[in-house]
């Protein structure tokens, strides 16, 4: 099972663990009239806090893969626009050379000098 699975699974359940923890808080009596914490709202409380910082880590990890994968498919489309960029260049440079060499420019007069390959 690949881990990303795991994740997954954890970014889907944590927030509705936050959500129990905090539906279970409201509809108990948390803090009675004593003003301390009773074991219900302990609970209700380190539910709330653990599961919401399993919630923020994983979000944020989850953020932080995002942002490595933009990176790198930033660096493959700069890569591929330079090679197309050096394939036009090449094929342009390969079309001048042609020209010059064959002098089938039609819109210059051929300066006589045709490369046919034949030694002299």
């Amino acid at each position: 099972m690949n881990w990303q699975y795991f994740v997954d699974i954890i970014d889907t359940i944590s927030p509705l663990v936050t959500l129990g923890f905090g539906i279970y808080a409201a509809t108990n009596d948390t803090k009675p009239k004593d003003g301390k914490f009773s074991s219900r709202g302990r609970t209700a409380l380190w539910g709330l806090i653990i599961s919401g910082m399993i919630t923020l880590i994983v979000k944020g990890g989850g953020l932080y893969v995002k942002i490595e994968n933009n990176k790198k498919l930033a660096i493959e489309r700069e890569k591929l626009v330079h090679e197309k960029d050096s394939t036009i260049k090449a094929y342009q440079l390969s079309k001048q050379i042609k020209l010059k060499f064959t002098g089938e420019n039609k819109n210059k007069k051929s300066s006589g000098i045709i490369f046919t390959g034949n030694k002299i």
